[in-house]
């Protein structure tokens, strides 16, 4: 099979059925006395308010208000909480330079907890005869402790696909036990196992989802995460994040079109507007849903929504049309099905 047909095949899969993949995250497990005040500390989302069973995405800044990395905080109850991350190295040192005398510790446990994600319309049907207990009762953003036969699974009600999906966390040795269980549940439903990079190019981006390509070196008020950030708490990076909160951001990461289909464009590629660069391309796929090439450019304040743009690429400008970065159910009626 060409790649292009089977990344269309996979992409579709998800959209309209079901699909499953490895989707491994680095988890730093963080507990202790101050950990809740810890987090609330580092992140721009208030943890404290979460229920036992629930999480949060949020995004981690230095005092420069700079996204260090955007991750999903899980609260077990207690005091035991779960970063996942990709960025487990650098989080763990900047952790480690801000915690002080906070009765906070912290433990990897990546090595001890395999991440496969499930994802589609089709996915509460697949899980619900496989595992124990049924996923139906999952609100978006809230998991439960629950087993297939005897290994002990967590369930969440998370993805990075703009569909109904769950994430499943399990013992790495039980990995060849839980992909058969899901090959053999999800045969009447039509799973398909996700091979191509489809999970972090065409699905996330038609959906607005950003990756480090789009967040690094912009803050979350450029970003369009301005929900997410509380100005009524102390975090690294308020300072200036609030004003930029009240006053308005100097720039914007807005979603493009382009006039005439081509694969030419690509990251850190310019933009102009009547001549003036402001701004650069910082994501660029096919969008195999809405049928056609899509991508982000972080872009000064002055360029709208409609606007038309010019995109400097090594082979010449491509005419583009700036637009809101979510291209797929921008209700979100999909993902919280």
């Amino acid at each position: 099979m060409k790649n292009q047909e089977l990344l269309r095949k996979e992409h579709e899969a998800v959209r309209n059925k079901v699909g499953f993949f490895d989707f491994a995250h680095d988890i730093l497990e963080v507990t202790g006395k101050d950990a809740e005040k810890f987090l609330d500390y580092i992140c721009v989302n208030v943890i404290s308010e979460l229920e036992p069973k629930s999480a949060s995405y949020t995004t981690i800044l230095n005092k420069d208000a700079d996204a260090l990395d955007d991750v999903i905080v899980f609260y077990h109850g207690g005091d035991k909480y779960w970063i996942t991350t990709l960025f487990m190295e650098e989080l763990q040192k900047w952790v480690n330079k801000h915690v002080g005398d906070m009765d906070v510790n912290f433990k990897d446990v990546t090595e001890e907890t395999a991440l496969y994600s499930v994802q589609g319309p089709k996915s509460n049907e697949v899980l619900n005869d496989l595992l124990k207990d049924k996923v139906d009762d999952l609100g978006y953003f809230e998991f439960k402790d629950t087993k297939l036969d005897d290994i002990d699974v967590i369930a969440s009600r998370t993805g990075f696909t703009g569909e109904l999906g769950y994430e499943l966390y399990f013992h790495p040795k039980y990995t060849d036990k839980i992909v058969a269980g899901l090959k053999e549940k999800g045969k009447a439903y039509g799973i398909e196992e996700i091979t191509t990079d489809v999970t972090l190019t065409s699905l996330p981006t038609e959906k607005g989802y950003i990756t480090v390509d789009d967040f690094e070196g912009a803050n979350p008020i450029e970003l369009g995460l301005d929900w997410s950030v509380d100005c009524d708490k102390d975090f690294i990076g308020k300072d200036k994040l609030c004003v930029l909160k009240k006053e308005g951001p100097k720039r914007n990461l807005l979603g493009f079109t382009v006039e005439k289909e081509t694969d030419e464009v690509e990251k850190g590629d310019k933009i102009k507007l009547n001549g003036e660069e402001v701004g650069e391309v910082t994501t660029y796929t096919y969008g195999f849903t809405v049928e056609e090439y899509i991508g982000y450019a972080l872009v000064d304040a002055k360029a709208k929504k409609g606007d038309k743009v010019q995109i400097v690429t090594s082979k010449g400008e491509v005419e583009g049309t700036l637009q809101e970065r979510m291209f797929y159910d921008p209700k979100g009626e999909r993902v919280r099905a």
